[in-house]
């Protein structure tokens, strides 16, 4: 049982090292995240401003799902049912 648990952790650490080596966003800068102004407004009507940024973003239901893939200049957007932003991140 001990070399069982032994593989797994080093397959667990490679796994880590590795997919952090090959991240595209490992080496950039985060810019700032100033988007606080967003919530409580319909995202239709931010999504010019959003799409000005030049960012990568992303506009997720409130009870929806997303991938935990690390991009500390992606715009996440969290929308209620009515499609009104309800939280705001970056990364």
């Amino acid at each position: 049982m001990n070399k069982l648990f032994a593989l797994a952790v080093l397959l667990t650490a490679f796994a880590s090292t590795t997919a952090e080596a090959r991240s595209p966003f490992r080496e950039l800068e985060a810019k700032p995240c100033n988007y606080e102004h967003f919530v409580g407004q319909n995202v239709e009507s931010i999504m010019p401003e959003v799409e000005a940024t030049d960012r990568p973003y992303r506009v997720i239901g409130e009870k929806g799902v997303m991938t935990m893939d690390h991009n500390p200049n992606r715009i996440t957007i969290i929308v209620s049912d009515e499609q009104e932003v309800l939280k705001v991140s970056c990364g």
